[in-house]
């Protein structure tokens, strides 16, 4: 369900970007992972992926929150663009 989930939002535009209501929908699916009951599952590396996974989205939809921000202009997509290597359209 994670990865399905989490491919649904890369389909996602720009513009419509909802980075409240993904937090939200992420804090759901990480304590749906953690309350897990069967302790035998959380012996699986399968089980810490997860975990890592859902952290991680909950540090990368901040950083999306800032940078779909109105105030983001083109000298800061330049900069941006500079820093990483990457070219930023």
């Amino acid at each position: 369900m994670l990865f399905s989930t989490y491919e649904d939002w890369y389909k996602t535009l720009w513009s419509a970007i909802d980075t409240a209501k993904l937090q939200d929908m992420n804090r759901n699916l990480f304590n749906q992972i953690k309350n897990i009951t069967y302790k035998e599952i959380k012996n699986y590396k399968t089980y810490d992926k997860l975990i890592e996974l859902a952290k991680n989205m909950n540090l990368v939809l901040p950083l999306i929150d800032n940078l779909n921000c109105e105030d983001m202009k083109d000298r800061h997509w330049h900069d941006l663009s500079l820093v990483t290597g990457k070219s930023i359209n």
